[in-house]
C-alpha cells in the first residue's frame, strides 16, 4: 500500500525545521525541503478568460502527495492543519515524511472533475449536466438488467460507467471511460469519432437521440426477460408542442404535435429567458396555401406536455449572410426560478445546471458546466453549486453562476419540482 501525504499550498506554510538548513552557516538551502522532498506542487493552468473562476472559491486548498502516484487535489473547507515531520526508512532509502492532521470539515471536490481528453470539453461539460439529473440517471441505473447485456447498448454503458467513477480521483481511469463514452457515441455521430471541438448542444442532441434509438431493442430484451423497459429520457425529458396554423382568409385551423427533447430559443439581447420562451411560442406569419385560396396563414405554439427537465437551448451561433459562422455575446437574464404554461397546466422548474461557451466564435472556444452540487438537492437551502473546468473544480453558488454566466450560457436545464 502506498504511503499518502498531504500538504497545504498557502502562504502560511509550516516553518522549515533545522535539518532542512545548510551546514554552511546555518543558512537555508535554495531549494525549500517540502521541493526537495516531493517536488514542485503542481499548478492548474485556466483559460486567462476564465479569471472570474478564479476567486469563486475561498476553500483551502490542498495537495493529496502519493509516494507512488501522481498528486491529486482535494479541497479543505474548514479546516485545522498542523505539520510534524519525521523520517522514515523506505527500503535503501530514507524519506522524510510529512504528517498532516486535518479536522473539521473535508470537502473532496477535485474527484468530480472530467480530464480534458483532446478537446473534449464540450463532452466533459454535457457529463456533468447529465449527471445533474438524478432522476435520469437513477432510472437508468434501475434498469440495468435489461441493457447491461446488449452489446448495441454501449453508449448506456459506457456513460454509466463514467457515472460510477464520477467521484473517483483515479485520473487514468476516467481518461480510458471518457474514450470508451466518446467512441460509443461517435457509433452514430460520426462527427464526434475526431479529436476536434464540437458542438455541446450537437453533441447532447446526439447522446439523447442514440439512447431513444435503443428503446424498441431494450424493450424486446425486457419482455424476454419478464420485465418492461420504459426509456428514460422519454419518461424525463420528451414534452410534446402543439402547433396551431390558422388561415388568414377562412379561418380553417388545423393542429399537429411534436416531440421535443429540448428547445432552441432565439437570443433577445438583455432579454430573460422567460421572454425568450413566450418568443418561441407567439404567433408568427407563415405561407401556406388554403383550399379558399388563401395564401397566408398565423401559427402558434404551446406545449402539449411538459417534461421532468426542461433543456433550453440558447442560439448564440449564426451564420453571417456570407456564410460564416459567428457568435452572439449578448447578455441574457437567467431565471433561478422559473414557470412554464401547458395545454395540461403550469410547471415550476428550478435551474440546477448551464453549460458555457467562451470564446470569440464557434470554431474554437472552451465549453465549463455549472451545476447544483452533487450531494445537494433543490429543497436544501444551501445553495451550494460547483463550476466543472474539465478536472478543475471550483465552489460557486447558484446566484453567482447567473450573475458571471449571462453573456455565455448557452444551454439551461431546469428540473420541475411542481
Amino acid at each position: 500500500m502506498s504511503r499518502r501525504i498531504l500538504w497545504q499550498m498557502s502562504a502560511a506554510a509550516t516553518p522549515a525545521p533545522v535539518s532542512a538548513k545548510s551546514s554552511n552557516g546555518g543558512k537555508p538551502n535554495k531549494r525549500l525541503w517540502k521541493n526537495i522532498l516531493f517536488g514542485h506542487c503542481l499548478k492548474e493552468h485556466t483559460n486567462p478568460k476564465e479569471e472570474s473562476l478564479e476567486n469563486e472559491n475561498t476553500a483551502n486548498e490542498v495537495v493529496l502527495l502519493d509516494l507512488c502516484d501522481k498528486p491529486s487535489k482535494v479541497m479543505v473547507t474548514t479546516a485545522t492543519i498542523e505539520g510534524v515531520m519525521k523520517e522514515e526508512n523506505i527500503g535503501a532509502r530514507v524519506v522524510k515524511q510529512c504528517t498532516i492532521k486535518v479536522n473539521l470539515n473535508v470537502k473532496y471536490i477535485s474527484c468530480f472533475g472530467f480530464p480534458n481528453i483532446n478537446q473534449s470539453c464540450y463532452m466533459n461539460s454535457i457529463l456533468q449536466s447529465l449527471f445533474a439529473m438524478v432522476n435520469l440517471i437513477t432510472d437508468i441505473m434501475c434498469q440495468k438488467p435489461v441493457w447491461s447485456s446488449v452489446p448495441k447498448a454501449k453508449l448506456i454503458r459506457s456513460l454509466m460507467a463514467i457515472k460510477d467513477a464520477h467521484p473517483s480521483s483515479d485520473t487514468w481511469n476516467k481518461m480510458s471511460l471518457l474514450h470508451s463514452f466518446r467512441k460509443a457515441a461517435s457509433t452514430q455521430g460520426l462527427s464526434f469519432s475526431d479529436q476536434n471541438q464540437e458542438d455541446a448542444h450537437e453533441f447532447l442532441t446526439s447522446v439523447l437521440d442514440q439512447m431513444r434509438s435503443l428503446s424498441s431493442l431494450l424493450q424486446v430484451n425486457a419482455a424476454n426477460m419478464n420485465r418492461r423497459y420504459i426509456c428514460p429520457v422519454k419518461r424525463h425529458l420528451v414534452f410534446e408542442i402543439e402547433k396551431t396554423r390558422t388561415c388568414n382568409k377562412c379561418g380553417d385551423q388545423s393542429k399537429r404535435k411534436e416531440e421535443f427533447t429540448d428547445l432552441s430559443l432565439d437570443l433577445i439581447p438583455y432579454g430573460s429567458v422567460k421572454e425568450m420562451l413566450q418568443e418561441y411560442v407567439k404567433e408568427s406569419e407563415l405561407e401556406y396555401k388554403c383550399e379558399c385560396g388563401g395564401n397566408t396563414s398565423g401559427q402558434s405554439m404551446a406545449f402539449e406536455t411538459l417534461p421532468n427537465v426542461l433543456i433550453l437551448h440558447i442560439k448564440r451561433f449564426i451564420y453571417s449572410p456570407t456564410y460564416e459562422l459567428m457568435k452572439l455575446h449578448d447578455p441574457v437574464k437567467l431565471h433561478r426560478d422559473l414557470v412554464v404554461s401547458s395545454n395540461q397546466g403550469d410547471g415550476c422548474y428550478s435551474l440546477i445546471s448551464i453549460v458555457s461557451h467562451f470564446g470569440s466564435n464557434g470554431k474554437a472556444g472552451h465549453y465549463i458546466c455549472d451545476g447544483v452540487h452533487p450531494d445537494d438537492s433543490l429543497s436544501q437551502t444551501t445553495d451550494h453549486w460547483l463550476t466543472f473546468n474539465d478536472s478543475l473544480v471550483r465552489n460557486t453558488t447558484g446566484a453567482s453562476v447567473c450573475e458571471k454566466r449571462r453573456e455565455s450560457s448557452y444551454i439551461l436545464f431546469y428540473k420541475r419540482h411542481v
